[in-house]
């Protein structure tokens, strides 16, 4: 499961889930909300490798996506001075990069709703922060007048508009 953004004009899925809004005429979309992430760790992690802090975090080692690029520059923005080389383990699925930072592997970014419910890990890097990212459900206009695709739409916008 990649987390590349499928094409809904094509029809590569009916529903999507994105950050950022569409400028594709034939796509609608509904702001649902504004999320937050945090930075998570596992104990093992920690134990090997100690308590990141922003003065620290240059030393750290982060999971994420294969473009290390865009999340390091992001981080970097944030003060923690980290680089690509920051990523020595990277995947293009959310699930894969829970799952390494789950086992130790290093730092990861999750929603704050994911990382604070899993016992597997800790919060880090609390005084950076929080991350916060738009979430938007986006359509094919011909698609959102089909009922099922319609109640569908519907009930993810109610269920995900609530923090």
């Amino acid at each position: 499961a990649c987390n590349g953004l499928a094409d809904l004009s094509r029809r590569e899925a009916d529903i999507a889930i994105r950050n950022a809004p569409t400028t594709q005429p034939d796509l609608i979309a509904r702001k649902l909300r504004d999320d937050r992430a945090g930075f998570y760790a596992a104990p093992g992690y920690l134990q090997s490798q100690g308590e990141p802090t922003r003065a620290t975090a240059a030393g750290a080692r982060f999971v994420g996506f294969a473009n290390r690029d865009i999340l390091a520059r992001g981080l970097a923005g944030l003060g923690l001075g980290v680089t690509w080389g920051n990523f020595p383990v990277t995947s293009d699925s959310h699930l894969v990069q829970w799952e390494l930072v789950k086992q130790g592997v290093g730092i990861g970014v999750i929603t704050e709703a994911v990382g604070d419910a899993e016992p597997r890990v800790r919060r880090v890097l609390r005084d950076v922060g929080p991350i916060t990212f738009p979430m938007w459900l986006v359509t094919h206009r011909e698609v959102h007048t089909s009922r099922r695709v319609r109640a569908v739409f519907d009930f993810l916008a109610a269920a995900l508009s609530a923090p």
